[in-house]
């Protein structure tokens, strides 16, 4: 779990776990998070184990 920061992005979310800021749509997809540039700080992320 991971929970958001002001001015977090998914993008910068999905580099700090997986290396690859371009994993952005798995985090997307796995929270149900239709626009990536609308997330809430404070709001809590399931990061999956593994990448694609």
């Amino acid at each position: 779990m991971h929970r958001v920061q002001p001015g977090e992005t998914l993008d910068r979310i999905s580099a700090r776990y997986y290396g690859d800021a371009t994993q952005w749509r798995r985090l997307a997809a796995a929270n149900g998070v239709e626009d990536p540039l609308a997330l809430r700080p404070g709001s809590l992320l399931d990061i999956p184990r593994e990448a694609l």
